[in-house]
């Protein structure tokens, strides 16, 4: 999480290019393992459900400014 951060903070903007592969890595980092005792599952488990529902909101907000912008060029 440290490192998603730092890399986030230096960005002025984010773009897709950025957030999509930290994203994954961060979902990839967080998945939990058969030697995790059941706390970290259960937190583990619970940081995947909050990034993901994040993303799938990000996603629409992007899409529809996208579609937003293509018809106002348009």
């Amino acid at each position: 999480m440290k490192s998603a951060t730092l890399v986030m903070s230096g960005e002025n903007t984010a773009t897709l290019s950025v957030t999509a592969p930290l994203h994954t890595q961060i979902l990839d980092e967080t998945r939990s393992t058969d030697s995790d005792s059941t706390v970290i599952k259960e937190l583990r488990s619970a940081m995947q459900d909050n990034l993901k529902l994040r993303s799938s909101k990000n996603l629409t907000v992007l899409v529809m400014e996208a579609v937003h912008l293509y018809r106002s060029k348009n």
